[in-house]
């Protein structure tokens, strides 16, 4: 049996890449199509020392208005926490905590 690459090889693939997946502009909108990666990848702006230093105000007044340790918002569950937040924020835009938070007795449920 003989192995033809024409016919059997990835050269189809890469026709159909160069014709069909390259980022085109439209002339309805003038957008460009979106690439692939752009969905898979993080940010990687930076971030503004003036909301560092906000966050850091809420981070202290979340310890003394709760009585809670400034270690806590080291730990490691409120930091999934954290994240979670911020991922339901890139989703669904500007959402209240009140709405979000679950109440106390879902949660020890």
């Amino acid at each position: 049996m003989k192995y033809d690459s024409k016919r059997k090889g990835t050269s189809s693939l890469q026709q159909h890449l160069d014709k069909s997946c390259k980022p085109t502009v439209t002339a309805e909108d003038g957008l460009r199509q979106p690439e692939i990666t752009g969905f898979a990848t993080t940010t990687t702006k930076p971030i503004a020392e003036q909301a560092k230093s906000k966050l850091i105000d809420k981070c202290v007044a979340y310890c003394c208005k709760d009585i809670r340790p400034f270690v806590s918002t080291e730990g490691e569950g409120f930091v999934e926490m954290a994240q979670e937040l911020i991922n339901i924020r890139a989703a669904y835009g500007c959402v209240s905590a009140e709405v979000i938070l679950p109440d106390h007795t879902t949660v020890s449920k």
